[in-house]
């Protein structure tokens, strides 16, 4: 399978092996690590909405696998971004009378809940003193935590919860001393129970003098409107093994250096004008999207998102496997 159209955090553009579960407006996808039938990553599931009975011949396609005999179907999703993907089919007429009927069917999504999604867009800025000028100015340590209570009085006028933050855009104009506070942002999100996204913006001059930053975050609030009320399952994250660390950490730096230049393609083409990876911070290792899964063979696939300059983290992602030995040998970096 791979993806066509949109994004998914487990699916890129290149085609990857997996085995395939079709039933009713589902199907569940275990992909093959390193192609290898008898290692697979956790299954998760694809709601399709339509899926186009025409298909493909694979040998019209050079980059996917040769397999004569199957065809491509391609599919729309309901998750997510509406994704569009390709999904091998020996038997296509097989496959689409077993996916039966899209599971976004009008009397399938009466009985699903039903939410009002609320989106807000606030921007804190350190106060200013007697003067007009921004207290502390200069210091944007310190100007950020007052542009953070900032943003929390503006939140709890709008009746939003912290917990609700989606994206924190920093502008700054001293870059090097607001990128060096990430942690500390990326720590305030976490204990208000937002989502950890951070970036930074160069700009010539704040808004007062003497200010070097402000904070502009977008939050959302999703009130449950009526249908099925939703099960909201506890997932916690569970952090990369520590014994695995020293060896993903050296591996991790040896890209930031440089010394992985045939894996940079996707940085250099990152964005409109490509990016700059930094050292990789602690956070890392317990970030809600980085997983590590054992594998039969004894050792690990690890897959983690890269911080850049500008974003905390961003869209990048290194997928290395760990051997029994404990050797590490990143696989690619990507953008899902």
């Amino acid at each position: 399978m791979r993806l066509v159209h949109g994004s998914h955090p487990c699916l890129t553009h290149e085609w990857r092996r997996g085995r395939a579960l079709v039933t009713g407006g589902f199907i569940q996808l275990s992909l093959y690590i390193s192609g290898e039938p008898s290692q697979e990553l956790p299954p998760f599931n694809i709601v399709v909405a339509t899926a186009d009975p025409g298909g493909a011949h694979l040998d019209q396609d050079p980059a996917a696998p040769a397999s004569p005999a199957q065809c491509v179907v391609l599919l729309t999703t309901t998750a997510g971004n509406h994704r569009e993907m390709a999904l091998h089919a020996g038997d296509v007429d097989a496959v689409i009378d077993a996916l039966d009927r899209p599971a976004h069917e009008e009397d399938e999504e009466e009985d699903g809940p039903r939410w009002e999604v609320r989106e807000v867009q606030v921007v804190g800025r350190p106060p200013a003193d007697a003067g007009g000028n921004a207290r502390h100015p200069g210091d944007a340590a310190a100007q950020l935590a007052l542009s953070w209570n900032d943003v929390q009085e503006r939140l709890r006028g709008e009746q939003m919860s912290l917990a609700g933050i989606k994206e924190l855009t920093v502008r700054t104009s001293d870059f090097p001393a607001a990128r060096a506070q990430a942690s500390a942002l990326s720590r305030w999100l976490r204990q208000a129970g937002a989502a950890e996204h951070v970036y930074f913006v160069a700009v010539d001059e704040g808004n007062l003098a003497g200010a070097v930053v402000e904070m502009e975050v977008r939050a959302t609030q999703s009130t449950f409107n009526g249908g099925e009320p939703p099960v909201l399952a506890d997932d916690p994250v569970e952090p990369i093994p520590e014994h695995l660390r020293p060896a993903l950490r050296a591996e991790l730096d040896a890209l930031v250096r440089g010394e992985r230049p045939e894996m940079m393609e996707a940085v250099e083409e990152y964005g409109e004008d490509g990016t700059t990876l930094v050292i990789q911070p602690e956070e890392i290792w317990d970030y809600k999207d980085s997983s590590a899964v054992w594998m039969d063979s004894g050792g690990w696939w690890v897959d983690v998102p890269l911080w850049t300059v500008t974003e905390c983290p961003s869209e990048l992602r290194a997928e290395l496997e760990v051997d029994p030995s404990g050797e590490v040998t990143l696989i690619q970096v990507r953008v899902p």
